[in-house]
């Protein structure tokens, strides 16, 4: 089910799930237009904890970053027994959209990725 509201941003769809989460795309209070990463945790599984530890280690990391191949973490949060994080939405295609859609990429492109 996708939550109407994370933190202070208002869901407009989800984007893609994964196993321990999912990706959103949401407005911001400004109506700026973000991403959120979400990961459910499962209290006392050593698992979900780990996975925890590594997207938040993760998104320290990507804030210490400037390049146009990596969105820009805002700011993280907790709800409802999940973890989040808001990242830079990046408008284009996905690089799994253009795999399935067996496009043949130039060496530019490759490069690019």
């Amino acid at each position: 089910m996708t939550p109407e509201r994370i933190g202070e941003f208002d869901v407009v769809r989800e984007i893609a799930r994964y196993s321990n989460g999912a990706l959103f795309r949401a407005n911001g209070p400004a109506g700026a237009v973000v991403a959120i990463r979400t990961l459910h945790t499962i209290p006392g599984d050593t698992k979900s904890a780990a996975d925890k530890q590594r997207l938040i280690e993760a998104a320290q990391r990507a804030r210490s970053l400037q390049c146009q191949n990596i969105a820009a973490v805002y700011g993280e949060g907790e709800q409802e027994g999940f973890h989040y994080f808001v990242l830079q939405w990046i408008e284009g295609i996905s690089l799994r959209d253009r795999l399935e859609a067996k496009e043949k990429l130039s060496l530019w492109d490759l490069i690019d990725i």
